[in-house]
Order: C-alpha cells, then sequence, then structure tokens
C-alpha cells in the first residue's frame, strides 16, 4: 500500500490536504498546468519538497515551498487529478503560447553585463539580497542563478528591459544565456522557454529593487 500524508502547506491544494505516493495529480505553476505522478515527500522544518514526475515530459523534478500561511499569485501547486478536465483549455493555450516564435529579449545589447553590475554591490545590498533569497529557499551565498535573478531585478526596476506585455511567455536563452541561469522548475529543455509573469512574483523582483538595489551606483 503507498504511502499517504495530509500536509498543511499552501501548495497542497488537493481534497483534504490528502497526497498518496504513486497517485496522479494536477500540477499548476503560473499558467503552466501539468499531470504529474507524486514519487517522493520529504517535509523539513522550513521546507517541503516534492519529486514530481511530469507524465508528457517524461522526467522527474523536485519542487519545494517554504511552510507558512500565505500565498501569491502564480505559485505552485498541486490539485486533484480530476480538475485537469477544467483546465484542458488552458492546457492547450499553454502549448501554442510556449511555441518557439515568440520574441526573445537580446540581454547582450545592455551596456551594464551582469558581471559588471554585480560587482557594483555593497557589502550590505549583498548580506541584503542573500536575505532576501533565504525567504524563498536555502541560499548561503549569492550563486550564478541569484546574480542573474538580481540583474533582472535591476534592468527591470530601471527599466532598460520592458518585456512584451503580450506575451508572458518568453526565451531567455539569448545574449550568452544558459536558460538554467532563469529556470525555476518547469522550463522547457528544448526552448529554455519561462513564464515571466511567475518569475517575477517567485522571486518578488520589484521588492528586491525598490528595497535593495533601488537608487545605487550605477556604470
Amino acid at each position: 500500500m503507498n504511502k499517504t500524508f495530509c500536509i498543511q502547506n499552501p501548495m497542497v491544494c488537493t481534497t483534504g490536504n490528502i497526497l498518496t505516493i504513486g497517485e496522479k495529480y494536477m500540477y499548476k505553476e503560473g499558467a503552466y498546468i501539468a499531470e504529474v505522478i507524486l514519487k517522493a515527500v520529504r517535509n523539513t522544518e522550513e521546507f517541503l519538497y516534492f519529486d514530481l514526475y511530469f507524465c508528457l515530459q517524461d522526467k522527474t523534478i523536485q519542487v519545494f515551498m517554504k511552510h507558512g500561511n500565505f500565498g501569491f499569485s502564480g505559485m505552485n501547486r498541486l490539485w486533484d487529478h480530476s480538475r485537469l478536465e477544467l483546465y484542458k483549455d488552458e492546457m492547450i493555450e499553454w502549448e501554442e503560447r510556449n511555441k518557439p516564435n515568440q520574441p526573445e529579449p537580446d540581454f547582450s545589447a545592455f551596456q551594464t553585463t551582469c558581471a559588471q553590475y554585480i560587482a557594483t554591490l555593497t557589502e550590505e545590498q549583498i548580506d541584503k539580497l542573500i536575505i532576501h533569497f533565504n525567504t524563498l529557499y536555502i541560499c548561503p551565498e549569492l550563486s550564478v542563478h541569484e546574480q542573474r535573478m538580481t540583474w533582472l531585478a535591476w534592468l527591470l526596476g530601471e527599466k532598460q528591459y520592458i518585456p512584451d506585455p503580450d506575451f508572458e511567455i518568453i526565451d531567455m536563452t539569448v545574449g550568452g544565456f544558459k536558460k538554467e541561469d532563469f529556470a525555476i522548475t518547469f522550463e522547457s529543455e528544448d526552448t529554455g522557454k519561462i513564464d515571466f509573469g511567475f518569475l517575477k512574483a517567485f522571486y518578488r523582483l520589484d521588492e528586491m529593487y525598490e528595497n535593495i538595489l533601488k537608487n545605487d551606483i550605477a556604470l
């Protein structure tokens, strides 16, 4: 008999907050919707981790959520499998938007590169950034990924990069970047496309800019 859990976490939206290893569920993260199979659960004091097998992509990915009584638009959630029927049209729409013919921002055109910008940050700003990322996941230092997210928050805040409002899914692989620099969990291995609205909400980029990066030294 497969192990069953009753988990109180904003990520778990199943009936009675019940999850069973080996069962199918609907996974929703921003505009992305997928059929998944729960492979494993790990519950720590701060975070809840799930190993999910994504049926369409034929791969297993670990997703996680910090414990707490909160929620935000676009956060990743697990729902009863029966809800997939309600979201069939949205799944089709997401696949259409994720086709490789969407506009691509050319980050290589910016005068200030990521490395140059990170070099301008003060020790106080770096300490605040680490605290910010630690509210999302365990982050002992600013790795390449956090540095890219910090740079993106600054580019958006300074309006050096303004995403096309008509497209939620964009390609972040241009300008010599690897898609992993901006990935969260569900990006396509072939195109590197991401749900930009969810990325902004998940990392709270606006808050990062306003509270930590605004009015810093510009090159």
